[in-house]
This record gives C-alpha cells, structure tokens and sequence, in this order.
C-alpha cells in the first residue's frame, strides 16, 4: 500500500503520519526523504499510497488534497492532479 519498489530495487515508503516519502537503497539505507504538511505542491496532507511508473517516477496519493503528484526519481515536483469533487477527474477522499 504505502511501499513501492523502482526498477534499481530502490524502495519507496510513503510515512502518513509525517507526510513525507522516504527513499532506501536496496540494502536499506535511506537515500533521501521529501515532502512536508501542507497543501503546496510539494506537499501532502495524508499521502496513502506509493506506486511506480516505467520513468521510475514516484506517484503519491494525497488524500485530504484530494489528489495524485507525482514527482521524479530525486523527489522533485513534476504535476499532480484531481481536485476535490464528485465530478471527472475529481476525488472525493
């Protein structure tokens, strides 16, 4: 759920309660962290879920900013979206 792992066998973690991702190395040393509270882009206010795509991007849901971010390998903000709503592209979290 909240635990990917890319194609270098780097290890994604997204921590709830500190609303950050974290990133290991395969032996388990942590790499580098990003993110903090708050509703900016790169930003989470209860990130969920961790999942990754064939850039190794990392994709995040952010589930009280109602949305999805997805960020590069080194945890720069590349876009996100949804907003809150019960409309297309909408999620109501």
């Amino acid at each position: 759920k909240g635990v990917a792992v890319d194609s270098e066998g780097r290890i994604v973690v997204v921590d709830n309660k500190s609303s950050c991702v974290l990133v290991f190395q395969p032996n388990g040393k942590l790499m580098h962290k990003f993110g903090s509270r708050g509703n900016k882009e790169e930003q989470f206010a209860g990130p969920h879920y961790a999942a990754i795509n064939e850039n190794n991007d990392i994709i995040v849901s952010d589930f009280h900013n109602h949305c999805v971010k997805v960020f590069d390998r080194d945890g720069n903000f590349r876009f996100s979206f949804g907003s809150n709503g019960e409309g297309n592209g909408q999620f109501n979290a």
